[in-house]
């Protein structure tokens, strides 16, 4: 379902739920959470960890509702990213993008290019997009992109 800027995913099952004072001990790797009925846990316990991991790389969050005897319900809310990436205006020169910081995206492919662009827009700040080196580097001398010790 979409909700304003949002996709919202909801995972529900009909098992034994999760008692209220395990909650917080749910998406912590290596943790499994005893079965109700006593029954032994398989698995490593990472895959709610990794899920939320990936879910929160996507800029999005994951939530989990859940009562004892009746099942538990998880939320997965995610940015939905239309459209293109933006391009500088490389005929005048000028960017339309906003003032602040402006983080200049390297990348060839253009869907990995919009997924590192929602991610930075989700952060507040201005994105313009390079599709190789030779443009990165005369974007990067007109644009002034904010220059960071981070690598990804």
């Amino acid at each position: 379902m979409i909700e304003g800027s949002n996709l919202l995913i909801d995972v529900e099952d009909t098992g034994v739920g999760i008692a209220p004072n395990d909650m917080p001990r749910l998406f912590r790797e290596f943790e499994q959470i005893d079965q109700l009925d006593g029954d032994k846990q398989e698995g490593t316990g990472l895959g709610l960890a990794l899920t939320r991991r990936l879910v929160e790389v996507h800029g999005g969050e994951i939530k989990a509702k859940s009562a004892v005897g009746k099942g538990s319900v998880f939320t997965v809310r995610l940015p939905v990213l239309r459209g293109q990436p933006e391009e500088a205006a490389l005929t005048t020169g000028e960017s339309s993008l906003p003032e602040g910081i402006l983080v200049l995206v390297v990348e060839d492919d253009p869907q990995a290019a919009e997924l590192i662009g929602g991610q930075l827009r989700a952060s507040g700040v201005a994105v313009a997009f390079a599709g190789s080196a030779d443009e990165a580097v005369d974007l990067a001398s007109r644009l002034h992109p904010r220059r960071s010790r981070s690598t990804f």
